[in-house]
């Protein structure tokens, strides 16, 4: 299915492999590319070799937090668009924002709702990955 986002890439970090396939089956059945990551450890290792136009991680994962994997990404593309999403009150929309997220998702959410943020996040950031390296 060929639409507006079929060009877009998207990185999904989470450690659970369950939730982590099933955001970017969903992603894909909307015509995004996708590219997954376990931790921000190794999302950080696929930003450094994949054109990446969004990031949608979790925030508590062993192996490289997402916050903190937010930090880093951004020193590589301060323009990154960041969805955070937490199971936990560890960060609230004020805090995420202020560390550079475009949107922070509670756990559990509706992947139509997940949706409509990407969409709307790519339509107010007009966000272009760089080539990779």
């Amino acid at each position: 299915m060929m639409n507006r986002f079929s060009y877009k890439t998207i990185l999904v970090v989470d450690d659970e492999p369950d939730l982590r396939e099933l955001i970017a089956k969903a992603l894909e059945l909307k015509g995004f590319k996708t590219l997954m990551a376990e931790n921000g450890t190794r999302a950080y290792q696929v930003l450094q070799t994949q054109a990446v136009d969004m990031v949608i991680s979790d925030i508590r994962m062993p192996g490289g937090d997402g916050v903190a994997f937010l930090r880093k990404a951004k020193q590589l593309d301060e323009e990154l668009p960041f969805i955070l999403i937490t199971g936990f009150a560890d960060i609230n929309s004020q805090e995420a924002h202020h560390a550079g997220a475009v949107a922070l998702i509670c756990k559990p959410f509706n992947l139509n709702d997940l949706v409509g943020v990407i969409q709307k996040a790519f339509e107010t950031t007009g966000h272009r990955a760089p080539s990779a390296a």
